[in-house]
């Protein structure tokens, strides 16, 4: 009788592993001589040398390339070689092309969530920030924060450190934070500067700026703009027009405050 139960609990464990091990297999992918999992619903196909993304259905939908290599669980890059050329692309979680073979290297993702990358036009090196089915070029960093240029639109804006959009791109131009301001400029109406809450601080309407702490002997508090007839102004943090005498006084107090003596 035990030797009749042993068998039976046997025979049970047996058609457990089977049944699992069927469970794994995807008859859909039959026709690929390999098939991985990549991200979200998409696969890694292999046929011969040549790779391809499919979907949970076997379709097919990226061309045939050389290589398919996750970047993480949200984005993989496709790799075409030609000789001792390479070209990548990069592709969302929802299946979707992002870029096209625009890159000779894509490398791996550092530790603020960027991408290096390798243009292969003219092998300069620039970082990517992906977020969704959005592809962002990022500039260096300053006091924390992120110039980022929208690659369809190429308008500009700002990206905290830990990846939030702080201001959606719509400057055609950003500069570096310093002092806790950064200069913004739009085509049709000029300079201004937001604040590192993206607010738009100083209305774009100078034709030039001069950043905050960026000229010699003047308080940081305050900065020197232009307006489209050429005359100058001092300008405070708010935007509001400063009187020399006043600039003169505080930057005064600011030397005194900062002196050894």
């Amino acid at each position: 009788m035990k030797r009749l139960v042993l068998l039976f609990l046997s025979m049970m464990l047996l058609c457990q592993f089977v049944m699992a091990q069927s469970s794994d297999h995807n008859p859909v992918f039959d026709e690929y001589d390999e098939a991985t999992p990549i991200m979200g619903k998409y696969f890694s196909v292999k046929n011969g040398e040549k790779h391809a993304v499919a979907d949970a259905s076997g379709k097919i939908i990226s061309e045939w390339v050389d290589a398919v290599i996750p970047i993480d669980s949200h984005y993989t890059q496709l790799v075409k070689v030609n000789g001792r050329n390479k070209a990548c692309a990069i592709m969302s979680e929802s299946g979707k092309m992002l870029t096209g073979f625009d890159f000779a290297w894509v490398y791996t993702m550092d530790a603020d969530g960027l991408i290096p990358v390798k243009l292969n036009q003219d092998w300069r090196d620039i970082k990517l920030k992906l977020i969704g089915d959005k592809i962002y070029i990022v500039g260096d960093k300053s006091e924390g924060m992120y110039a980022i240029k929208d690659q369809k639109t190429k308008k500009m804006g700002i990206m905290s450190e830990t990846g939030k959009i702080i201001v959606t791109p719509k400057y055609d131009e950003v500069g570096d934070f310093h002092e806790g301001m950064c200069r913004v400029w739009i085509l049709e109406k000029g300079h201004g500067f937001i604040n590192t809450s993206g607010t738009l601080v100083v209305p774009c309407k100078y034709q030039q700026v001069y950043d905050f702490g960026s000229i010699e002997g003047l308080s940081n508090k305050y900065t020197v703009v232009y307006d489209f007839w050429g005359n100058a102004f001092y300008i405070d943090k708010n935007g509001k027009h400063v009187s020399e005498e006043k600039v003169a006084r505080d930057s005064y107090d600011s030397q005194r405050s900062n002196s050894w003596y």
